[in-house]
């Protein structure tokens, strides 16, 4: 093990005169010997231990003095780095999570995890940026097809990802690699760019580690169509002196800031398409925001998406969870005067299918919310019942976690 970790070292910090070796004995075949590195460096989920920064640069910098040519050699790696990553793509939405499940020698689960956590940050912009973090850039492709990412969207973020990084590595080695300094100093500057790879992702780690939880009670509101999301919301406000923030209303703000007509499939719509690109959780962020600033316990209406409900208990706040027979939560969207929920029957039943078949971490499922929430409450009953269940977990909650609930505390107290 020793012996090969020593290889292992050598190979990549002596990688120019190593490539060097290579260009002199193999000559026109080290095109395709590099294209399968860099291929299998991004395409295949077992191998993100390649070489990949280093490789290019020194690549870039052998360009400029040996046989090599850098226009051949920048579109041929450009085009593996794309392949690679659509390949990985494809394999994530075929096979998904379950390899991590039955081969975790192989298949790290931690690494999956991280790269989800990334994901959820930063959305489709992803794809762009995990080309210069190790381990996550070979990750972010298949947990986009994990996802179900769109591929037109994800080919779209692949190409140009894989042009600013091949553009960057290569002509950064070629125009730069053989200055007297840094060619003396080269292990040093393969070191520098390696290092340099893990320093956000590092910066990242103590800003997690270091980040202080929320102590402000946030509760999260989930559940079926016309289940009683609202009712929920209205009671905390009016009996526990809860802020009230709607994810509902923040959509809508953003269909009528784009002109669209205000309909349930344009909020479906509007609401996945702001997750995919700014991150799962994008929509509860943006009102955790609001409500952080205003320093009050905070039910925030409606989380749709497993990526908001992780981002809530991340948060250390908590998920209610609301259900009713279909029929009566027919009868009572009718009852709203949102145009959004003049429908048939017929026509409710396609919207909640649309809302709760999703895979992905940013796209709506209200089942999977539901499975995941703290406390499930039915409203198939009337409204002292479902107050009275309101009553009892907030009572619960107050005696099991009296320093997250000291106002809930005094509000129970004052009731007494």
């Amino acid at each position: 093990m020793a012996d090969f970790f020593t290889v292992f070292l050598d190979l990549f910090l002596h990688l120019d005169q190593h490539l060097f070796e290579v260009v002199n004995l193999y000559g026109f075949w080290v095109y395709p010997i590099l294209f399968a590195v860099i291929f299998f460096e991004t395409g295949i989920v077992v191998t993100p231990f390649l070489p990949g920064d280093s490789l290019l640069f020194a690549a870039g910098t052998l360009a400029a003095i040996t046989s090599l040519r850098v226009y051949i050699l920048w579109p041929l790696l450009w085009f593996a780095a794309v392949l690679g990553d659509t390949v990985n793509y494809w394999v994530g939405q075929r096979l998904g999570e379950v390899v991590f499940r039955r081969y975790p020698r192989w298949f790290k689960p931690k690494h999956l995890e991280r790269t989800k956590r990334f994901y959820d940050k930063y959305g489709s912009k992803t794809i762009v940026l995990a080309r210069f973090f190790p381990i996550i850039r070979t990750l972010a492709p298949f947990v986009a097809g994990v996802g179900r990412m769109k591929y037109r969207r994800f080919f779209a973020y692949n190409v140009l990802g894989g042009f600013i990084w091949t553009t960057l590595f290569i002509f950064g080695g070629f125009f730069f690699g053989n200055i007297p300094f840094i060619k003396r100093n080269f292990e040093w500057a393969i070191l520098i760019i390696i290092a340099t790879s893990f320093i956000p992702a590092l910066i990242e780690y103590w800003r997690h580690r270091g980040k202080r939880k929320t102590t402000m009670p946030i509760v999260g509101i989930t559940g079926t169509i016309g289940a009683g999301k609202g009712t929920i919301a209205e009671y905390l406000v009016k009996h526990y002196g809860f802020g009230h923030y709607s994810a509902r209303a923040f959509i809508v703000e953003e269909i009528e800031r784009r002109g669209l007509e205000v309909s349930r499939d344009n909020m479906l719509a509007v609401a996945n398409q702001l997750r995919e690109e700014h991150g799962a959780d994008y929509v509860i962020r943006s009102l955790f925001k609001r409500a952080a600033k205003v320093g009050v316990p905070a039910v925030i209406e409606s989380v749709r998406s497993r990526g908001e409900v992780q981002f809530i208990h991340e948060n250390n706040g908590k998920i209610l969870a609301i259900d009713a027979p279909v029929e009566v939560r027919h009868k009572r969207v009718q009852l709203r005067k949102s145009v959004t929920d003049q429908v048939t029957l017929e026509q409710f039943l396609k919207a909640e299918r649309a809302e709760t078949h999703s895979d992905g971490l940013s796209q709506s499922n209200l089942l999977a919310c539901i499975q995941l929430a703290d406390k499930v409450l039915d409203n198939s009953d009337d409204l002292a019942f479902l107050y009275s269940q309101i009553d009892r977990i907030v009572s619960d909650w107050a005696r099991l976690a009296p320093n997250w609930l000291n106002l809930w505390v005094d509000r129970l107290k004052a009731k007494e």
